[in-house]
């Protein structure tokens, strides 16, 4: 189990783990059935019985009962025993041992129940194999800035940016495609072995050492190292991360708003097999340098690249001194890596057929950019 919490030890902690605790009752029990078994339906069932239970003992006072249990810790008894020993004896309040039960059963449900979320999230994905252009989807992965690394594969770099055990990822769906660092994204499928948690907010994670047990751990690894997950500002439910919420209540949430909120899904990197790369454009950009990280990364990891077109306004006005201009620093930023005019011929056709060709619908568009980047192929400099 990786959440943790013992009145005794963190009983100033004890308000989050009460909020925390309900907020997992409340995603549980606002589960459907969609996209589960019979033997699923039951198991879960189950669990929403057993959660009402403990949801009836836990909506009284939360203040009234902290307050309880601090009195029973402040006892004469209890701090001098407490004094002697350096901790307070195991029974020290009756109370607190009652709610400390509740709470870590909660907390043991919730990683039982993470195992039916990740079986939606496999049968809510679309595969990669189906996606196209103009067709509805939802999928999850990684807008990693340049060359996205994964352990296990030729060019790991074992260093800070790629030293985590987790890969931050989000849901990207036909009506919200907000990226984080990048329009390329690299694809991944759900599973019981690699799905740790899923918001339609940033989740704050960071790693803690093996020292730190929190009621915010949401996922253990190799009993050396932990991760922590949310905060909450004046204890506010609404920021609490869990790993039960339901996956169709996110996709509403990010398809339904008009903000630029970035969503985050946490994956367990050693278990994640890249499915692909998909190559997010509006139509009117000239993504270059995307496609060259992305030709790097289809011949490391075997995937294969899909352009979607995400423009809203096909008919938006074109703005082709911004075209020339996109063309011209992408160009230059070749340049100045040092690639040769010859080697930037060759990767512009692979360009033009690769991505150009496959994103933008606008054939006056189409026909000026394919123009421009001919026109600089014939005089091998730039024409500007």
């Amino acid at each position: 189990m990786s959440r943790f919490f013992d009145y005794k030890v963190n009983n100033i902690e004890f308000r989050e783990a009460f909020v925390i605790a309900k907020r997992i009752i409340s995603d549980i029990l606002s589960l459907n059935n969609d996209y589960l078994d019979d033997n699923e339906i039951t198991i879960l069932n189950n669990y929403k019985k057993e959660l009402k239970s403990i949801n009836d003992i836990l909506d009284d006072d939360s203040y009234d009962i902290e307050r309880q249990i601090s009195d029973d810790l402040l006892s004469p008894e209890n701090v001098e025993y407490c004094f002697k020993n350096n901790k307070y004896k195991d029974n020290a309040s009756s109370l607190g041992e009652k709610i400390n039960k509740l709470f870590m059963r909660v907390f043991e449900i919730e990683d039982e129940v993470q195992i039916l979320i990740s079986k939606k999230w496999n049968k809510l994905l679309t595969p990669f194999e189906e996606l196209e252009n103009g067709k509805p989807f939802t999928i999850v992965g990684h807008s990693g800035c340049g060359f996205i690394s994964l352990p296990g594969y030729v060019g790991y770099i074992d260093n800070e940016y790629n030293n985590t055990e987790t890969i931050s990822c989000s849901i990207f769906t036909d009506k919200d495609v907000n990226c984080f660092n990048s329009n390329l994204v690299m694809v991944f499928d759900i599973n019981e072995s690699n799905y740790i948690s899923s918001a339609p907010f940033d989740t704050v994670t960071r790693k803690t050492g093996s020292s730190t047990k929190s009621v915010r751990n949401i996922k253990n690894i190799d009993n050396e190292k932990s991760i922590d997950a949310g905060f909450m500002h004046n204890y506010n439910s609404e920021k609490v991360v869990t790993k039960v919420v339901d996956p169709q209540e996110i996709i509403n949430t990010i398809n339904n708003r008009n903000d630029r909120t970035i969503n985050e899904t946490l994956l367990y990197k050693k278990n994640c097999t890249p499915k692909g790369l998909v190559l997010f454009t509006n139509g009117i950009d000239i993504p270059l340098i995307n496609y060259i990280h992305a030709k790097d990364m289809m011949n490391v990891y075997n995937i294969d690249l899909k352009v979607i077109n995400v423009l809203v306004n096909e008919n938006q006005p074109i703005d082709y001194n911004h075209i020339d201009e996109l063309l011209k620093n992408q160009i230059e930023i070749l340049k100045n890596a040092n690639m040769s005019d010859e080697k930037i011929i060759l990767l512009l056709d692979e360009f033009i057929e690769n991505v150009i060709k496959k994103s933008i619908s606008n054939k006056e568009l189409l026909n000026y950019i394919i123009d421009s980047i001919n026109n600089y192929k014939s005089d091998n400099k730039k024409v500007y």
